[in-house]
Formats: C-alpha cells, sequence, structure tokens
C-alpha cells in the first residue's frame, strides 16, 4: 500500500487529518484523538507531522513527531540511557516558537513549487498566522527561496518561527537569542535522485541556512558527552525552553524545563484560560488550545468539576427525592412511557434542567456529554465558577498540581 493510501486511510480512523489547498497540495497531519490515544501512534501518524503530497505522491520530508523524555516507549529513559552511552548526538537549543516548513519541489511537469506551511495549515484568507508568517517570510527571504528552488529544488526546511504576532513563553530571551521576528532554520532534508530523503547534519545546515540569510539553531557541543544523569540536570535550567536530542539516525527528544512550565501555567495555563475555552467550545476546542503534554491532565481537571456541578447544583439532583427515584427508574433500561414523559415535561416540580436531565437518562443518552455539547451550560457553569472564590481556588490547586507532575516527569521519579 502506498504512503498516501495508509495516510488516507488513518484519516477514515480519525488519527490523520487532511487540508487541500487551490493549487492541489494536501498537507496532513497527527490529529488531538491521535495523541491522546497513544496506541494510535505508528510509523505513518508519527511520520505525517506536515507531510505535503501533491498528486498522490509525498514532496517533502518533514520531522517526525518528537516526544518528550518518557513521553513515548521511543523515549523512555532507560532506552535513552543506553542510547547515549553507545551513540553519538547532537544537542540543540529548544528554539520556543511555532513550526514553519518550506516545502520546496518540481513536479512531473517540470514546474517549481514552493509552499510555506505549518505542521496542519495550509494558506488560506482564514489562517491569520500564517498569512503573516508568510508575509514576513517572504518580505525578508524572497531571494532566499530562489536560490533553494534552484540549487535544492526538491528539499524540505524546519524553521521555529520566532514572530511578534505569536509571542509564545520565554518571547523576551528568544527575541534576543534571535531576534524579533525570525525563523530559525531547525533542519533542512534533500531529495536524492533515487526519490530517498536524507536529512542534512548540523555541519551541513548550519553554513547553508547562514549563507542564506536565515538565523539558525543554537547547537549546544559542550552536552554532547552528557550521560542521563546529566541530562536530569537539564530540567532546571532557569533561561530557556529546553533541549533538543538528536541521534545520527534523525531520532530526536525533547526535554523542557520546568522554569518553561511554571511561566507557561503563570501566563496563559491558568484556570480561568482553561474554563474560558470550555465555555467557547467544549473539551474539543479545550484539548485544541491545550499544549499536548498537558491537554488530558486539565481535560480530566474541567470534566471532573464540571460534572460534580452540574449533579450537585445544576440539575440538584441530591436534593430532590423524587428526581432521584426518577432517574434511577429512567436508567434501570426499562421502556419510557410516553404518558411519564408528559408528566414530566408538564410537572411544576422539576426545573427545566432537571426535565433535560430526565429526558436524557430515558434516551439513554450520557447526561454529562448532553450537557457539554450545550453552549448555554457551559458558560452557566463558567460564571457559577467565577461567582464561587471557593470553587476556582480548588481548581486552580488542582491546575497547580499539574506543575508538580511535570516536574516529577521532569525528574522521571
Amino acid at each position: 500500500m502506498s504512503s498516501y493510501k495508509r495516510a488516507l486511510r488513518e484519516c477514515t480512523e480519525g488519527n490523520l487529518r487532511m487540508t487541500r489547498d487551490e493549487h492541489g497540495h494536501e498537507l496532513f497531519c497527527y490529529t488531538k484523538s491521535c495523541f491522546f490515544a497513544k496506541n494510535a501512534w505508528n510509523e505513518t501518524t508519527m511520520s505525517h507531522r506536515g507531510a505535503l503530497y501533491y498528486q498522490g505522491q509525498q514532496v517533502n520530508d518533514p520531522f517526525t513527531k518528537i516526544f518528550n523524555l518518557d513521553e513515548h516507549p521511543s523515549t523512555d529513559t532507560s532506552l535513552i540511557a543506553d542510547r547515549l552511552e553507545k551513540e553519538s548526538f547532537e544537542v540543540y537549543d529548544k528554539a520556543n516558537g511555532h513550526l514553519l516548513v518550506l516545502s520546496s519541489f518540481i513536479d512531473e511537469e517540470g514546474e517549481p513549487h514552493q509552499v510555506l506551511h505549518t505542521k496542519g495549515s495550509l494558506l488560506n484568507p482564514e489562517n491569520d498566522l500564517l498569512r503573516d508568517d508568510a508575509h514576513i517570510f517572504y518580505s525578508k527571504h524572497g531571494q532566499a527561496m530562489v536560490d533553494i528552488i534552484e540549487a535544492m529544488p526538491n528539499s524540505t526546511w524546519m524553521f521555529e518561527a520566532i514572530v511578534s504576532h505569536d509571542k509564545h513563553t520565554m518571547w523576551d530571551q528568544q527575541s534576543e537569542l534571535y531576534g524579533e521576528n525570525e525563523f530559525v532554520l531547525l533542519g533542512v532534508s534533500v531529495q536524492r535522485p533515487d526519490n530517498s530523503w536524507t536529512e542534512l547534519s548540523y555541519d551541513q545546515f548550519e553554513p547553508l541556512g547562514s549563507t542564506l540569510g536565515f538565523k539558525v539553531v543554537k547547537r549546544l557541543p559542550e552536552l554532547e558527552q552528557a550521560s542521563i544523569t546529566d541530562v536530569n540536570t537539564w530540567f532546571n535550567e532557569t533561561d530557556r525552553e529546553g533541549y533538543v536530542i538528536r541521534f545520527m539516525d534523525g531520532h530526536r527528544v525533547k526535554i523542557k524545563t520546568k522554569e518553561y512550565w511554571k511561566l507557561r501555567f503563570k501566563k496563559d495555563l491558568t484556570i480561568e484560560s482553561a474554563l474560558q475555552q470550555f465555555k467557547k467550545g467544549g473539551y474539543d476546542r479545550l484539548q485544541l488550545k491545550l499544549p499536548e503534554e498537558i491537554a488530558s491532565k486539565v481535560h480530566d481537571i474541567i470534566e471532573e468539576g464540571f460534572q460534580d456541578w452540574l449533579f450537585a447544583h445544576y440539575y440538584n439532583v441530591m436534593g430532590n427525592q423524587e428526581l432521584k427515584e426518577l432517574s434511577v427508574k429512567m436508567g434501570s433500561g426499562e421502556e419510557v412511557t410516553n404518558q411519564l414523559r408528559k408528566e414530566i415535561m408538564e410537572s411544576d416540580n422539576f426545573t427545566k434542567p432537571q426535565k433535560q436531565f430526565l429526558m436524557a437518562r430515558a434516551d439513554n443518552k450520557n447526561v454529562y456529554e448532553v450537557a457539554a455539547r450545550s453552549g448555554d451550560v457551559r458558560e452557566h457553569y463558567y460564571e457559577y465558577c467565577m461567582d464561587h472564590p471557593l470553587e476556582l481556588d480548588q481548581l486552580s490547586a488542582k491546575m497547580e498540581s499539574i506543575v508538580d507532575s511535570m516536574e516529577c516527569l521532569c525528574n522521571n521519579e
């Protein structure tokens, strides 16, 4: 089976998503559900992190999914410890922005293509971030793009976009190190005559990138004799997001510092911001807007609080004996008569939310999922939390505990 057909199959299973532009370029990237499922990771899902196709053929070679230490079997601490001892590797600064890819290729008709994209988005009128990226990139590196298509027509260039329209955590440190509105070159892959791909070493892409006018990610050769014990000390650094270890086969592993996570939580991962995202679009939006490493943890916190509130306050099941008895009856699996439904809906003994609760039970629906799909109910929950400092403090404490869990991950405890 071709890689294109495998990618389409993963799309039907919900593990990849594909977007297409007006020029026939098709871009594949793994989905949030793939990330959270964990067992959905395979060669196709991991390698399709910004994989670009044209007329059914893959025309670029982006980085595969890069996992944190101990986030995936391939980055298990014991495995990485063994590799550090036995293999050569390079260590890079973990530049902090968003991924921008320049995919350059010549099609079968001899026509040149150069496509700027993120891991999951192609240029379109609604994509403000990528449109702003492209405007800056074209204005600063237009000549470099011409040089690339002439000298290395079939090549893939990975950058970290450190731009003022998308300021990330540690923006000040990053802009001081690399400059403002810069695209920091992270790596380059080149297609061979036999259509296979080769990733250039740092000693190859660094002078190439500098000659073309790109800023290049900082390599840290003083760390390239590190053991796993040394790596564990990197988590305590306070001036950077983290590090990337690259082995000679191209496999990478990320190490993010505890300081980065603390600043990230303080800046934009507060319980208020999480509740705001949940109010706007439910669990899907919540997961979409959160870093993958913590999205499932924050999801669980919001879900638990929301369900507790629904049962105890919004539906007020605990304070209504008649409601509790009807809830049990309707959840027993017995058919609920239309007459009983009518009596409930016309009753003055139940609030509108309580009636909705009973009808969901009668229809064998998950009442919590039904409620989470209602924008009105989510907004009521958000307002309840904002009006109850004690509830908000409890949720905040749980959010802060995620920092502790990240520290445990960092320390490999």
